[in-house]
């Protein structure tokens, strides 16, 4: 009984350590509004240039007003998405924003942004990641996880989705 009770409180020691290591490390979403007030918010603090890697731009046009002021800001984004159709680029071209399909038709390896990566002070990057899908509940079928980086302490991380992006933008088609 007593190694049974051992054994129990040890996984669930663990499993505590384990699950806040996760939360310290990520945030928590629990609502596709929440995420793209967390994006906006994000893209706002741009001062030179945001790269977004997108998946199918569906999250787009509800955050649009913020990329234009962005851009009326003299800030420069650029959008890979795996979507070229999208009525989004369109109406995103229409505001100067660039846009690139991914080389060879890929889906988007990763889901997030890079802003102001050439500066060592200000660069920041996050990755963001649908978590769980909510059966039943059609106008919350997904929570997200949020990683953020800032240069100050993950220079390495946030040049390294700098290169990732730039070299998939290189090589994608232009739009």
């Amino acid at each position: 009984a007593l190694a049974t009770i051992v054994v129990f409180g040890c996984t669930g020691f663990i499993l505590l350590v384990v699950w806040l290591r996760d939360r310290l490390r990520g945030t928590h979403i629990p609502s596709r509004e929440r995420r793209s007030a967390f994006s906006r918010s994000f893209a706002t603090a741009s001062l030179r240039q945001l790269d977004i890697f997108a998946g199918d731009l569906s999250w787009f046009e509800n955050d649009l007003q913020t990329y234009i002021d962005l851009v009326k800001r003299g800030v420069v984004v650029r959008v890979l998405t795996d979507t070229p159709t999208a009525t989004a680029v369109a109406t995103g071209k229409g505001h100067k924003i660039l846009f690139c399909q991914y080389p060879d038709g890929i889906a988007s390896p990763i889901r997030g942004a890079v802003s102001d990566a050439n500066e060592e002070a200000a660069g920041r990057a996050f990755i963001v990641k649908r978590i769980s899908r909510r059966l039943g509940s059609p106008d919350r079928p997904y929570d997200y996880w949020v990683q953020t980086y800032s240069a100050k302490d993950d220079l390495a991380t946030v040049q390294l989705m700098r290169t990732l992006f730039n070299e998939l933008y290189t090589r994608g088609v232009p739009l």
